[in-house]
């Protein structure tokens, strides 16, 4: 089957089925569209900034919103595993 041309990165088949030369990336980062996710709390709400955006590595996790309320978060991920400490 060939990959759609939207998708980057590689496969991760070299870790699931241990093969040598594996090497898996640094960092990661990905964009997020929340909206419907949450309707109790929306009310009504039709505001199109329901996204975030996210890099992560080892050792921390950075989140920024796109609705200008909401403030950036950022965890150390080392200390913090669950993301309960905004920094």
């Amino acid at each position: 089957m060939p990959i759609p041309f939207r998708y980057q990165g590689k496969s991760h088949k070299g870790l699931l089925y241990g093969n040598a030369g594996y090497e898996p990336k640094s960092c990661i980062h990905f964009e997020y569209d929340y909206r419907g996710q949450f309707p109790l709390l929306e009310n009504g709400d039709t505001r199109k900034d329901k996204y975030i955006w996210v890099v992560r590595d080892h050792d921390f996790k950075y989140v920024q919103f796109a609705d200008p309320l909401l403030e950036p978060m950022l965890f150390d991920m080392q200390n913090d595993p669950d993301e309960f400490k905004n920094l």
